[in-house]
């Protein structure tokens, strides 16, 4: 995963690919679920807590 902290660095080869995305709100958390990743090289950052990710995980293994 590269940062993409230069614009001028941004194109098409640092994106990823997902299937839409469905927002879960469980016992107060926000989870941002993927599915149908085609390029798992790609990177993604949420903003919530250790935890979520942990969730998140959970449900990726879960399919």
């Amino acid at each position: 995963m590269q940062s993409i902290a230069d614009i001028d660095s941004f194109n098409e080869d640092k994106l990823g690919y997902a299937d839409p995305i469905e927002e879960l709100h469980e016992h107060g958390s926000r989870i941002v679920k993927l599915t149908g990743l085609k390029n798992q090289n790609t990177g993604y950052t949420t903003e919530s807590a250790t935890e979520t990710i942990a969730k998140i995980d959970n449900i990726v293994q879960a399919r």
